[in-house]
């Protein structure tokens, strides 16, 4: 009999080591997966701000090359305005210019 419990003593430690190492093995497990999960949230969040990143720098040019094109069109139509005054204001000297000489009796 004391052989039995000898065996069944040496069982349970046997069976408490294993359990032991299960559990070791089990928190090592949820460490890893953890860890990994954690590394794919980073990895996930520089992806996610490279991406805005480029957004952001895409719209910026964006935004920049329709200012530009804002500035030359205002630029030309300023131009075809200050043409079109010139033009008619041209035109109202010389109008001016005739009237006067008209008046003196000059023309």
């Amino acid at each position: 009999m004391k052989e039995a419990v000898k065996e069944i003593l040496k069982a349970e430690q046997e069976a408490n080591r294993r359990i032991a190492a299960a559990r070791e093995e089990a928190n090592r497990l949820v460490a890893d997966a953890e860890a990994k999960a954690q590394a794919l949230l980073e990895e996930g969040r520089a992806r996610a701000r490279e991406e805005a990143k480029r957004i952001v720098e895409d719209a910026t040019k964006a935004a920049e090359e329709r200012r530009t094109q804002l500035l030359e069109e205002a630029a030309e139509r300023a131009n075809e305005l200050k043409e079109s005054r010139k033009e008619r204001i041209d035109a109202a000297v010389e109008k001016c210019v005739r009237r006067i000489l008209e008046v003196e009796g000059l023309g």
